[in-house]
């Protein structure tokens, strides 16, 4: 288990329409965990089938290196930790790396594989969940994962 991190699943109203969103609610490493939650809240708009792919390749232990991208985000299974960022150099040779990418777009924010998993399971759940109330909230605290 790592440091502490606690996730705020919330909706939104916006140019007439209700949204799901998610963000750091607690952390001791809010720039990494904000990547995290970035990219988690991306993961359904960026599959057909709203991430449960995603979410069955993280939870597959026989599963050790797999690109999980989104949209926007770079992601990727590496054993027991999932890799998030703009643009992640894994398994990539020197000469296939583009000459105008900026060094600070390749940094790599990490979350413990089984931290990941339930959190996008939690996410899931909420995002499918019919909005009946939008001021219904749910806070995800990482370490419910070692339970």
């Amino acid at each position: 288990m790592r440091y502490k991190m606690k996730v705020r699943f919330r909706y939104y109203e916006f140019q007439g329409g209700i949204y799901q969103t998610c963000g750091v609610y607690e952390s001791d490493n809010e720039e990494n965990d904000g990547m995290i939650t970035d990219y988690l809240s991306t993961i359904p708009d960026s599959y057909a089938d709203n991430g449960f792919k995603v979410l069955a390749a993280v939870k597959d232990p026989a599963n050790t290196w797999d690109w999980i991208s989104s949209q926007a985000f770079d992601a990727l299974i590496d054993h027991d930790q999932i890799k998030v960022g703009f643009y992640l150099l894994d398994g990539l040779e020197e000469e296939d790396i583009p000459d105008d990418v900026d060094e600070r777009d390749t940094d790599a924010y990490v979350i413990p594989r089984k931290e990941f998993a339930y959190l996008l399971e939690k996410w899931l759940d909420f995002y499918h969940r019919p909005i009946t109330d939008m001021n219904y909230q749910e806070i995800i605290d990482t370490k419910e994962a070692y339970l």
